[in-house]
């Protein structure tokens, strides 16, 4: 026969079951949330990536381009190449010299936020890491970043924490 003792005692195991069976439910929910977020943010991060590069090729391509421009001397353009827009399909053809330009373009430097500044970028071709960059230069909020680029205001979180963190490395 079960006394009052004994019933305490099976209502206390069965508390602890199903205490423990709600922690493991928990646990499972938030391990897979942890992957659906690491999954985006690995999304983000290979995106944030492929700017970068793109940002970096278009650096290198603009280097190059005044280099060139600075090999010329002082001679000076027309006023009609001056004016012209560089379109979309429009190129700029350096003139290049065997003796002063190496066989291999030289490797390219780090990048920090002051040559950024220093880059004519339109805004509608500036890549949104750039645009997001900034406007929060500007003193713009994450929040009002995010609706002016129409861009997911975590992405804006995640970019700017990302290169918070790039440049304190």
């Amino acid at each position: 026969m079960l006394t009052n003792a004994d019933m305490l005692n099976m209502a206390l195991d069965a508390l602890m079951i199903a205490a423990i069976g709600g922690l493991w439910l928990m646990w499972a929910r938030a391990s897979r949330r942890q992957r659906q977020v690491e999954s985006l943010l690995l999304g983000a991060s290979e995106q944030l990536d492929a700017t970068l590069a793109h940002l970096e090729r278009a650096m290198e391509h603009i280097r190059r381009i005044e280099a060139a421009n600075s090999g010329q001397g002082d001679r000076k353009a027309s006023p009609e190449a001056e004016n012209k827009p560089a379109g979309r399909g429009s190129r700029v053809t350096p003139i290049r010299s065997q003796a002063r330009e190496p066989a291999m373009p030289p490797a390219m430097p780090e990048m920090d936020a002051d040559d950024a500044e220093m880059t004519p970028v339109t805004t509608a071709s500036a890549a949104p890491l750039t645009r997001v960059l900034r406007l929060h230069r500007e003193g713009f909020a994450a929040e009002e970043i995010a609706r002016r680029e129409d861009i997911a205001l975590a992405k804006v979180r995640l970019m700017l924490k990302l290169h918070a963190n790039q440049a304190a490395a």
